[in-house]
């Protein structure tokens, strides 16, 4: 798939003048965090629209796999599709659960009590691998395409697609420019402050969630360490903090202001981008999504 990507010397909002300037942000909304919008949500994929895209090309490169060895699936050699993919800056902390979970969330409680999948003979699993990226001319006397099942399945999902423009990369230079924002920066100092006064030292809310003391992730992208005391009084803290000084409806505002500088100039390419979106996902679902 062909990815359009603005040269840095192009991003949104890096050229001089009025895109230089801090935007106006209006009356700042005071917000939970529970339901987190902006305006570039619009033109973008979700989160369970990705896995659907993801889930349509596994589905697709299975069945390329199946016509040269039978019923070995691609989940059986590895994880596969992620349970999440979101790009938030923050991610939100539930202060209902907090107590017990920590940092955690309910998804990582889930996958962390998932099985295995089912061992996979070595024979088999080789020859899997080399039908999935081409590694063969032939399996099994049947002709290999060119790149693989995997280049097999990705023509299948984006059939129809002549160009995609990268949302979430959009997305990210408006964090990028939100990171630097004086109200931002502002509101990450009182929330520091707040943290202090409760005995914990961080600059701001990721560095806290990422502690190595209580992060422990698995191949399979999932918090596998338990929650400990300390991770959940630090977490009790933040979730207060964060309301105290009103962090999500601060970095909301700020974020949005940026993305709607952005969409102001890309509205075309992105309603292109939702067109094409829209084919992926009903690709996907014709696959087996």
């Amino acid at each position: 798939m062909t990815v359009l990507v603005p040269s840095c010397s192009l991003l949104p909002g890096a050229s001089k003048g009025d895109d230089a300037r801090e935007p106006d942000l209006g009356a700042v909304q005071k917000l939970d965090g529970r339901q987190i919008h902006f305006p570039l949500d619009a033109y973008t994929l979700s989160d369970d629209d990705l896995i659907t895209v993801q889930r349509g090309r596994l589905a697709a490169a299975q069945a390329c796999i199946r016509k040269f060895l039978g019923n070995v699936y691609l989940s059986d050699l590895g994880p596969q599709v992620p349970a999440r993919t979101s790009n938030r800056y923050i991610k939100y902390l539930d202060p209902a659960l907090v107590s017990t979970l920590g940092y955690h969330d309910l998804i990582d409680v889930q996958e962390t009590r998932k099985g295995k999948s089912r061992p996979v003979p070595e024979s088999y699993r080789q020859k899997a691998i080399d039908a999935l990226f081409g590694n063969a001319r032939s399996i099994n006397g049947i002709p290999v395409p060119k790149g693989g099942c995997d280049a097999e399945s990705e023509q299948q999902i984006t059939k129809g697609v002549t160009k995609k423009l990268d949302t979430r990369l959009l997305a990210f230079q408006a964090t990028q420019r939100t990171e630097t924002d004086s109200r931002f920066v502002a509101v990450l100092g009182k929330w520091s402050n707040c943290m202090k006064k409760e005995g914990f030292n961080y600059k701001g809310p990721r560095e806290a969630m990422v502690d190595p003391r209580w992060v422990q992730i698995g191949a399979d992208g999932i918090n596998r360490r338990p929650a400990t005391r300390a991770e959940i009084a630090v977490a009790k803290a933040d979730a207060g903090c964060r309301a105290e000084v009103n962090l999500y409806g601060v970095w909301v505002a700020v974020e949005s202001a940026y993305q709607k500088r952005i969409i102001a100039k890309m509205e075309p390419q992105l309603v292109e981008a939702k067109k094409n979106d829209q084919t992926l996902l009903s690709n996907a679902r014709a696959a087996g999504a």
